[in-house]
């Protein structure tokens, strides 16, 4: 059994998702050495440069009239995910807060006066 069993790499969606939530250590992987921003915005910008005319390599050209590259040139056919500390959340959707109920009674008992002004008197 022990022979037959295989490591089990995480994509790299996975890897996004779970940045933050899981530490590469915990899933049994290398920690691996922490970069400097300054040399990722320099890998970043030697991937821009990829070709003469701007356009790097395997990039659809926004006038070539391929409706499904464009698509997924401004990204309005898939979901995009926001990872950040608290957890992760769609960004072209409404928030899904688990407590919906106890901030809208909250506002409704703010009423127009909960503009940051505390209405209360203090007696």
């Amino acid at each position: 059994v022990y022979d037959r069993l295989e490591r089990d790499e995480p994509s790299v969606l996975e890897k996004t998702r779970t940045a933050q939530l899981v530490p590469p250590t915990e899933r049994g992987l290398e920690a691996g050495d922490a970069m400097d921003v300054r040399e990722i915005l320099a890998m970043l910008n030697q991937a821009q440069v990829g070709s003469p005319d701007g356009i790097e390599e395997g990039c659809v050209d926004s006038g070539s009239g391929d409706a499904e590259g464009e698509a997924n040139m401004d990204g309005s056919s898939e979901t995009i995910q926001e990872i950040s500390a608290s957890g992760m959340f769609t960004l072209d959707a409404n928030p899904d807060v688990e407590d919906a109920e106890k901030l809208q009674y909250v506002y409704n008992a703010l009423g127009d006066n909960g503009k940051g002004k505390s209405s209360a008197s203090a007696e």
